[in-house]
């Protein structure tokens, strides 16, 4: 029997903050990280630790508040990084 390894994606909120832009530099690198989706209000910030990350690991940005709106970032999230249908 061999190992399984589960490659998740990693929400960081408050990504456009220096603590937030922290605990997305510490994620990214890690072989459990399949992708970091970077959650703020400031797109320049964003944008700037996105291309960044984006040698590391696959990154998204959603632009607003994930704690309000977590329809719209599950709907990213599925868009950008489902592959269930591959699987099929």
């Amino acid at each position: 029997m061999g190992a399984v390894v589960v490659r998740a994606v990693a929400i960081v909120t408050a990504a456009d903050t220096d603590a937030g832009a922290a605990q997305a530099r510490a994620v990214a690198p890690l072989e459990s990280t399949r992708a970091v989706v970077l959650c703020g209000s400031d797109a320049a910030s964003l944008g700037a630790l996105a291309a960044e990350l984006r040698a590391q690991t696959q990154v998204a940005v959603f632009c607003g508040d994930a704690a309000s709106d977590p329809a719209s970032l599950d709907e990213l999230i599925l868009e950008l990084f489902d592959d269930r249908e591959s699987l099929a």
